[in-house]
């Protein structure tokens, strides 16, 4: 009888022990094998992988995921902790990792996993990837956005600035060409934690045109859309927009505009106004190689901003934008 108690409290340990281990592996699966819970699929890191290495900022991990029920959101993990979790893209795209770091860790090595989970609430883990070195940037910086300028006072002084979400940036170069026929050449450079720069020698009356791009170790971001020093438009370098545009008050409310024209190719020109409450519209057309018209169509106390639009048999440019305040 003793005999058969003990077999029987054995027994029962045994099965114990395997169904302690069973539930272990399902809440804490071994981060060196790629396991997965539910009836989520698989996913599987394939670069960087063990012994590789990778940037410190901006660098993606790329991965595959197969089977389940659709991504929903994956997790890094690196040296067994938390880092940040990613979002499947509005379009349904599988979520891009980007991997940053502190470039203090530039060097160093380290172990990294991802888990995904599907629409479900299941997951799937990858295999560890052991050992990868954070390396300096590999990966060029992306295009600084929202370039404008303001003219500081009535002087020659154009202060530029930019916006950038760049990591690992070592300088910013800011080209300009002079005129509508000039070529551009690097022009200032900027350190890489500047957002405005100024251009001391932008005189009042000379159209400049600017554009910049973004450099770090791994080379040049692309340059951003140019910008010039009159604020002038065109579709296409083939029909100069006029320049300095300028409106002074006459007799009585009206107005007096002038330009410059730049172009010998214009069928007519455009005179178009607006108000501070609605867009743009066109109040009259002028014959070719006009320089000057008179506004007779305003009103005591009341703000006009003007632009003139050259147009062409195939298309069409324009000045910069005035206003004037008739009182």
């Amino acid at each position: 009888m003793e005999t058969i108690i003990k077999k029987y409290i054995l027994f029962s340990l045994i099965g114990i022990a395997i169904i302690v281990a069973g539930c272990t592996d399902i809440l804490s699966p071994d981060p060196n094998n790629g396991t997965a819970s539910g009836t989520a699929g698989k996913i599987q890191v394939l670069s960087p992988v063990s012994n590789d290495s990778i940037g410190y900022a901006g660098e993606q991990i790329k991965y595959s995921v197969t089977g389940g029920s659709g991504v929903k959101f994956i997790e890094l993990y690196i040296n067994n902790n938390f880092n940040s979790i990613f979002f499947t893209g509005s379009d349904g795209s599988l979520p891009k990792i980007n991997f940053k770091m502190d470039p203090n860790t530039i060097g160093t090595k380290i172990d990294y996993f991802l888990i995904y989970y599907d629409q479900n609430g299941s997951s799937a883990r990858s295999d560890v990837q052991k050992a990868v070195v954070i390396s300096d940037v590999r990966v060029t910086p992306y295009t600084p956005y929202n370039f404008t300028f303001t003219r500081l006072g009535t002087g020659n002084t154009l202060n530029l600035s930019w916006q950038d979400s760049s990591l690992g940036v070592t300088s910013y170069e800011i080209w300009r060409r002079v005129g509508f026929n000039g070529t551009y050449s690097k022009y200032l450079t900027a350190s890489p934690k500047s957002f405005n720069i100024n251009d001391d020698n932008a005189l009042v009356n000379t159209l400049y045109y600017y554009k910049i791009r973004a450099v770090n170790n791994a080379g040049a971001s692309a340059f951003s859309p140019e910008i010039n020093s009159m604020n002038v438009g065109t579709s296409s370098t083939a029909l100069l927009p006029p320049t300095n545009l300028a409106a002074v008050q006459g007799v009585g409310s009206t107005v007096n505009l002038s330009w410059n024209d730049n172009s010998s190719n214009e069928n007519y020109f455009k005179i178009e106004r607006r108000n501070s409450w609605n867009n743009f519209s066109e109040i009259l057309r002028v014959d070719k190689n006009t320089t000057r018209y008179t506004d007779s169509s305003t009103v005591y106390g009341l703000e006009y901003i003007y632009r003139i639009k050259a147009v062409s048999s195939t298309d069409s440019a324009w000045s910069n934008v005035v206003s004037v305040y008739p009182k």
